[in-house]
C-alpha cells in the first residue's frame, strides 16, 4: 500500500523540490534488510520507494521512506514521507512521521499509552497533541505482509487484521476504520526483468482503496497494482533511485470528462447528470433530500434559494448539530487565534446568514490561491493564508464552527473547464443548510458541484474507489 499519501492527496489539489534526509544504508549485519521499489503509473515512472529493518533481538526498527513527483496546474511538487516504527515483543511501542510538500511539512511523533498512542504533530503553526486508540494487535504495511507469508493462508480464505498508518490517523480516519480486509487468491510466479518470485496473491481492501499485492516466502512485497494504473516493483537502488522521474498530472489524470461544454457554468442553478461505473452507490451522499437527489441512476442538483431560509440569531442553540460547531484536532474552532479572527471578521453580526457570507468571503479575500499537497489545519492555514480547496474548507470549518454555525466539509466533484473535477467545500447551516464554496467565493454554491461524501480529510481516500471508473453524462443544465 505504498499509495497511501499519494492517494489522500487527489482530492485536495482542484485548482516544489524539497530535499529531505533519504535513510541512510545500513551495514551489511546480520538482522538488517533493504529494499526498492520503482512507482510507476500506468508504465511512466513516478517515484520510488525505500524500507529499511533492523532487528537487534530485544526490538525492531522500520523505517519507510517514499518519494512522488507530479503535476498539479502546471506546478511539479515532490512528495516525500518517512516513517519510523519501533516495536517490542512484535508490539508497536513508538513511531515518527515525516512529510515534506514543498513549503508544507509535518513531523508527527507518537508513544504507546496503554491502549492509546500519544501523539504530538509539529507543524508551521506550532505543537499541538492527541491521543488515539490503537488495537494491540495492529500491523504496519511491512509487517503485514511478513505475517502473511508466516500464515501461508489457502486460496480462498479471507482475513481481517488491525492496521497502524499514521499519515491516515492525522487526518482523523477513525480507529474503527483502520481494518485491512484480505482475500487470498492463491499462488503466482511473477517475472521481474533479474528473476523470477514465487509468491502469494493478496486483494487488500483498506480505506476505500483495493490493491493486489504480490508477496514472496519471505514476506516481501514484489509488486503491488492499484486502480486505476498505480504499480510497485522491487528493484535495486540504482534503477529505483537513478531513473528520471515522470511528471504525473494528478490533476488531469483524475478527472472526469464531461459529454458536454457548459459555457456559464458558475451560474448554474440545475444541473442533471446520469452516473455511472460505479460498483456500488453504498456510503455516498449523493441524495441529501434538499439540494441533491439520486434515482435510477440520475443525479440532479438544485442551487438553493437563499430567500426561503430563515436566519437565526448564532450561537446555534439547538442540539441535534452540536457535533458541527466542535473542535477537531485539524479543525481547530475553539483556538483562541481562530476566535479571535472570527469576532473580528463579524464586527458583532448575529444574523446568521449574514455571519456566514461574511466568512465565506474572508476566507475567499483571504487565502492565496495555489496548489499545497499536505494534512491541513485552520491554524496552519490562518498562518501561511494560502492553498488549494482543503485549505479554504478547512480554515472555513474552523472560523464557522467558531461562530457557532453548524458547518462540515463535503467531497465531489465540481465542473471546469469541459471536465468534472474533484474538490472540497463546505455547507452551513443557517436556517436551513446552505453549500458555499470559498475557494470561489460562492454563497450558495452553483449547481455543478456535485456532492459524493460528507466529512473532511478523512474520508479523502474513498475517493480511490471512483478513479478511472467514475462517469457522468450532462442531461440538463441550466
Amino acid at each position: 500500500m505504498k499509495w497511501r499519501f499519494l492517494l489522500l492527496s487527489i482530492p485536495l489539489v482542484v485548482f516544489f523540490l524539497f530535499p529531505s534526509k533519504l535513510p541512510s544504508s545500513p551495514a551489511d549485519k546480520p538482522g538488517t534488510e533493504e529494499h526498492w521499489w520503482g512507482l510507476y503509473f500506468k508504465g511512466d515512472k513516478i517515484g520510488y520507494s525505500q524500507t529499511i529493518s533492523v532487528d537487534t533481538g530485544d526490538s525492531l526498527e522500520i523505517k519507510e521512506y517514499v518519494k512522488f513527483q507530479m503535476t498539479t496546474f502546471g506546478v511539479t511538487q515532490n512528495i516525500e514521507t518517512l516513517a519510523t516504527y519501533t516495536l517490542k515483543a512484535n508490539s508497536l511501542t513508538s513511531f515518527e512521521f515525516e512529510m515534506k510538500a514543498g513549503s508544507a511539512a509535518i513531523n508527527a511523533r507518537g508513544t504507546r499509552n496503554a491502549g492509546a498512542f500519544d501523539i504530538e504533530m509539529h507543524t508551521v503553526s506550532g505543537i499541538s497533541s492527541l491521543s488515539y486508540p490503537v488495537d494491540e494487535k495492529a500491523l504496519v504495511f511491512p509487517l503485514l505482509y511478513k505475517r502473511l507469508a508466516e500464515l501461508g493462508p489457502p486460496a480462498g480464505e479471507k482475513l481481517q487484521m488491525s492496521i497502524f498508518d499514521p499519515s491516515l490517523i492525522i487526518t482523523g480516519v477513525p480507529p474503527e476504520k483502520m481494518v485491512a480486509y484480505i482475500d487470498i487468491e492463491g499462488k503466482e510466479t511473477v517475472k521481474t526483468p533479474s528473476t523470477y518470485y514465487d509468491t502469494l496473491r493478496v486483494r487488500i481492501r483498506f480505506i476505500g482503496t483495493t490493491s493486489t499485492v504480490w508477496i514472496n516466502d519471505r514476506g516481501i512485497l514484489v509488486k503491488e497494482f492499484t486502480e486505476p494504473g498505480f504499480i510497485s516493483k522491487l528493484e535495486g537502488r540504482a534503477k529505483a533511485t537513478r531513473e528520471p522521474l515522470a511528471n504525473l498530472d494528478i490533476v488531469s489524470k483524475t478527472a472526469v470528462s464531461s459529454n458536454v461544454s457548459l459555457k456559464d457554468a458558475r451560474e448554474l442553478k440545475l444541473l442533471r447528470v446520469k452516473i455511472g461505473g460505479l460498483d456500488s452507490t453504498e456510503d455516498l451522499q449523493l441524495s441529501d433530500g434538499r439540494r441533491q437527489s439520486f434515482e435510477s441512476g440520475i443525479v440532479e442538483v438544485n442551487s438553493e434559494a437563499l430567500e426561503s431560509l430563515t436566519p437565526y440569531s448564532i450561537p446555534y442553540a439547538g442540539g441535534d448539530k452540536s457535533e458541527l460547531t466542535k473542535p477537531t484536532h485539524l479543525i481547530q474552532s475553539a483556538h483562541p487565534e481562530i476566535a479571535a479572527v472570527t469576532q473580528s471578521i463579524l464586527n458583532g453580526e448575529t444574523d446568521s446568514l449574514l455571519a456566514g457570507r461574511k466568512l465565506v468571503d474572508w476566507v475567499y479575500n483571504n487565502l492565496e490561491k495555489v496548489p499545497v499537497i499536505s494534512i491541513p489545519n485552520a491554524l496552519d492555514v490562518l498562518k501561511t493564508k494560502k492553498g488549494d480547496c482543503n485549505e479554504h474548507a478547512t480554515l472555513l470549518a474552523a472560523l464557522s464552527r467558531s461562530a457557532g454555525i453548524p458547518t462540515r466539509i463535503v467531497l465531489g466533484l465540481m465542473y471546469i473547464n469541459g471536465k468534472f473535477y474533484y474538490h472540497a467545500w463546505n455547507e452551513m447551516f443557517v436556517g436551513g443548510w446552505i453549500t458555499v464554496d470559498s475557494t470561489l467565493g460562492q454563497v450558495p454554491a452553483d449547481a455543478s458541484h456535485i456532492k459524493l461524501l460528507e466529512g473532511g480529510l478523512s474520508r479523502s481516500s474513498e475517493i480511490m474507489r471512483f478513479l478511472g471508473k467514475l462517469k457522468l453524462e450532462i442531461l440538463d443544465a441550466s
